[in-house]
């Protein structure tokens, strides 16, 4: 990540961020202070594995907000079904008596999520500051090819 936040790949540059929401079977308040900091930092540890970032987590008793940055590669709704499967076998495991209870034979989340994107609201000097770094970077950058 450069000093503006941007993060670089070999032909992009990108800061890509997301709220991602997703609520409980049926709305059920069953998140609480014990399973709520576990399942944040669960979710640390999955994004992380897959080159993203959960910059902020928030949980409420029936859903959990997580504030988000990966990068354009990411297969959004195939990591986030992973994402919810994952936590859903781990919070039957860490805490049996809530989800394993409420949730026997199913998944603890509902099938949909929200997403939405987010960012600066004025990007337009950021993408002036892309170009002239590209621009320089063409002028120091490689050598040109010989014509025979």
């Amino acid at each position: 990540m450069d000093q503006h936040g941007y993060s670089r790949k070999r032909n992009c540059t990108y800061r890509l961020f997301f709220h991602l929401v997703f609520l409980t079977k049926g709305a059920k308040p069953l998140i609480n202070e014990d399973s709520g900091p576990f399942i944040i930092e669960r979710s640390r540890e999955l994004f992380a594995i897959w080159n993203g970032e959960v910059i902020e987590g928030k949980y409420f008793p029936e859903y959990v907000d997580l504030f988000v940055s990966f990068d354009p590669g990411f297969e959004i709704s195939s990591s986030v079904r992973s994402l919810k499967l994952q936590l859903s076998i781990d919070l039957k495991k860490h805490f049996p008596d809530i989800f394993g209870k409420e949730y026997p034979d199913t998944g603890v989340w509902t099938s949909s999520y929200f997403l939405s994107s987010t960012g600066p609201d004025d990007v337009s000097n950021d993408i002036s500051k892309y170009i002239d770094w590209i621009k320089t970077k063409r002028k120091r950058g490689r050598p040109k090819k010989k014509v025979e």
